[in-house]
């Protein structure tokens, strides 16, 4: 085998394909990038730790021999990041197949390789349905949704997820961890019956990582794994298994008050609201009153002391005290797109929601209040 490619665009691809790669494997052979030349001639690049996996194909300068290796993806990455720009070689020696040559005019590395058959084979997808839409929209909806996923100490392995369902000429992103939740929805072009998939969150933040937001991608899924692929890139993960909770009953129909507001504004305020709300039993806790055109914030910790901050507002409805743990509210107003935002109200005893604009139904954000002492 014998290639010779950019040294940015090698990067870029080992960049890529290493996102797939965890820091424990299973073998060893999970550790390593498989190399494999195409028949049109392009490189091909695939790394997987058999729940994901990433391919990344890019043009070569050369392929003076065809042929497929593996070397360790940690090694190779640390050797071409090193190297000046330029042509760089990419060679194994039919004598010596242990053995990957990575060179330039001036270095010469000899990197051990395991046999390519040891790589796990890719899993295609079989029996999938199939969806185009935009890469942009996709990832800002995945990037607004994503936001109520649970952590790690959450045990119910569905709630670390991502609910996608297709419901005709929509898209619906949903998260949740019990205290809030976020909903994404994007318009396509074409009908699909109400499949639902649930998506780890942690491939889903690779995967927005690797794609081009200029492109479109194909979204394909089966029972049992998630596929997105662009020209030149593929990826795939494995599902959660299980039902996600019916969030609809979880968004209310209707509301008591309306406030509409600057998003700077009221993230400023709350950011300092938060250098007082360190309550250890309770943290983050910031209280909010609504009133005659004015939404009053305030924060305390008993050890620290206390802070206050009036802004004016436009509100419709009866007064209304309710507390919310800041951290919350400021993930939501990160993702939101205008400057001007909606907050949407029942009593101090049920949830808010947060858009955009009060008819605007391609993200809302519901955040359950804090029982304050």
């Amino acid at each position: 085998m014998h290639i010779s490619c950019e040294k940015n665009k090698l990067k870029s691809a080992i960049d890529q394909v290493s996102k797939a790669i965890t820091s424990k494997q299973l073998l060893p052979i999970l550790g390593h990038i498989l190399f494999e030349t195409t028949e049109d001639n392009k490189l091909k690049l695939t790394a997987s730790s058999l729940d994901i996996g990433i391919t990344c194909k890019i043009e070569t300068d050369e392929i003076r021999e065809p042929g497929t290796t593996t070397c360790s993806a940690k090694v190779i990455s640390e050797i071409v990041n090193n190297m000046p720009s330029g042509l760089i070689n990419l060679d194994i020696d039919s004598n010596i197949n242990s053995e990957l040559i990575v060179s330039n005019n001036f270095s010469i590395f000899k990197v051990m390789t395991l046999p390519s058959e040891e790589f796990p084979k890719s899993i295609k997808p079989q029996e999938c349905e199939s969806i185009n839409v935009s890469a942009e929209d996709f990832c800002d909806a995945v990037n607004k949704s994503a936001i109520s996923i649970a952590d790690s100490s959450e045990s119910r392995p569905i709630m670390q997820g991502l609910s996608i369902k297709f419901a005709g000429d929509e898209i619906h992103f949903v998260s949740t961890d019990g205290k809030r939740l976020s909903k994404a929805v994007v318009k396509t072009a074409e009908n699909r019956e109400k499949d639902q998939i649930i998506v780890p969150g942690k491939p889903l933040n690779e995967l927005l990582k690797i794609i081009n937001k200029e492109e479109s991608i194909q979204i394909q899924y089966s029972k049992t794994h998630l596929f997105v692929n662009t020209e030149n890139t593929s990826f795939f993960c494995k599902l959660i298994e299980g039902s996600y909770p019916d969030y609809e009953k979880v968004i209310p129909k209707s509301f008591q008050g309306v406030c509409k507001l600057s998003k700077d504004i009221i993230t400023s305020a709350i950011n300092r609201m938060m250098i007082m709300a360190k309550d250890r039993d309770i943290p983050n806790v910031v209280k909010f009153h609504f009133a005659d055109d004015k939404l009053s914030l305030s924060a305390e910790t008993n050890s620290l002391g206390s802070a206050n901050e009036n802004l004016d507002v436009i509100y419709q409805g009866e007064e209304l005290k309710i507390a919310f743990n800041g951290k919350f509210i400021l993930d939501a107003l990160k993702v939101l797109d205008e400057d001007e935002i909606t907050l949407r109200l029942q009593d101090n005893k049920n949830s808010m929601a947060i858009q955009n604009e009060e008819d605007d139904q391609s993200f809302i954000y519901i955040c359950m209040p804090i029982r304050t002492r």
